[in-house]
């Protein structure tokens, strides 16, 4: 009885684990990774370094641009529709006539000539040109408050600029009021507009672009990813090194001398 039951139990199957393709492949990626983690890790910190190196330098080496701003009131008589009037008037204040006005005030044309092209002095359109893309215009929502922003390399002309145009549209307005507030019989023929400054802009000399604490944050996770995919180009490449045939003129058994035939002994 005890024999026949011994029999049976050394019949029995031994225990084995079924793994599925999921499994193999993550013990693969296992194996791959602790014959290889050193060279990983040190060409991902090696690439990350360089390229977070490459990024403190350029922004270091970017022209610095200072931004100055002044702020104006609008104020509405007359009109129904108050704040749309102002949104739409806002693109007043870059107007030719006013831009103009400021370009003969600051004297551009000069000092943007001897700056920029060597002394050549500039003509007002080519002025134009450049301040219209240092210049914008931003009426706050369901405000009677508009903000004019000036972007120059230099802090302090970035601040004439925007108080040279909220004072060229102030006297804009003040003209028009003048001239087109009443008809003959005293009736409003449009609603009349009056501007206020109420915030001058002030030189700020510290850069608003570039942000170099940005620039530097911005660059860590680009580094991590470049260091990644070198990381992983370099063991794939060391995987199929490893694979290729040794040829025939690096195998080292090749290069051994035929053994001499053994003398007999007498």
């Amino acid at each position: 009885m005890a024999v026949g039951v011994l029999r049976k139990a050394g019949r029995r199957k031994q225990f084995r684990p079924n793994f599925g393709a999921m499994d193999i492949a993550l013990m693969n990626l296992s194996q791959i990774w602790n014959a290889n983690r050193k060279l990983a890790l040190t060409i991902f910190i090696g690439v990350g370094i360089i390229w977070e190196v490459v990024v403190i330098i350029t922004a270091f080496s970017l022209p610095k641009i200072y931004r100055a701003t002044a702020v104006v009131e609008v104020q509405v008589s007359g009109a129904n529709r108050e704040w749309n009037l102002i949104q739409n008037d806002a693109q007043a204040i870059l107007s030719t006539k006013s831009t103009m006005g400021v370009i003969d005030k600051l004297h551009l044309n000069e000092e943007w000539g001897r700056r920029y092209f060597n002394g050549d002095k500039l003509t007002s359109v080519e002025s134009l040109r450049i301040l219209l893309k240092r210049l914008s215009v931003e009426p706050a929502t369901n405000s009677p408050v508009i903000s004019i922003l000036s972007f120059n390399d230099n802090s302090e002309e970035a601040a004439d600029i925007a108080n040279a145009l909220a004072e060229a549209y102030q006297r804009h307005h003040l003209e028009n009021t003048v001239t087109s507030q009443t008809n003959l019989s005293g009736k409003m023929i449009s609603p009349t507009v009056s501007v206020q400054i109420i915030n001058k802009a002030q030189p700020d000399h510290r850069a608003y672009k570039p942000n170099i604490p940005f620039e530097i944050g911005k660059g860590i996770p680009i580094a991590a990813i470049y260091g990644a995919i070198a990381a992983a180009l370099a063991v794939g490449l060391r995987l199929l090194l490893k694979k290729l045939p040794v040829p025939k003129a690096l195998d080292s058994n090749s290069n051994k001398p035929p053994m001499p035939p053994i003398a007999p002994k007498y």
